[in-house]
């Protein structure tokens, strides 16, 4: 498979699979929206996009803006160190920028 240059500028593996990062994200995102007992749809609703949008952000297949990030943080009433805290250094170790080194 041939990864484009614009796969890999948007934080793609080289290999194409998602960032870990966006990964990790998108799973504290359903973690929260689980305890809080939302379904996609209703989320998706509350964040005025697609649950089609929303799922593609809770497994990573999508970056998430710092704009949108803010939005699911204030509607899911946590900071946006919410969604980073306890990753491992491994992990921090994944990201695009460090990558391309």
């Amino acid at each position: 498979m041939t990864i484009s240059i614009t796969q890999r500028q948007r934080g793609r593996h080289p290999d194409g699979t998602p960032n870990k990062i966006d990964v990790f994200v998108g799973n504290r995102i359903k973690q929260k929206r689980r305890e809080l007992n939302l379904s996609q749809q209703q989320l998706a609703q509350k964040l005025h996009i697609s649950f089609q949008q929303l799922q593609k952000y809770e497994s990573g297949q999508n970056r998430i803006s710092a704009s949108r990030l803010w939005d699911i943080s204030q509607t899911l009433d946590e900071p946006i160190s919410y969604f980073f805290e306890n990753i491992d250094e491994k992990l921090a170790r994944q990201s695009p920028r460090l990558l391309q080194e």
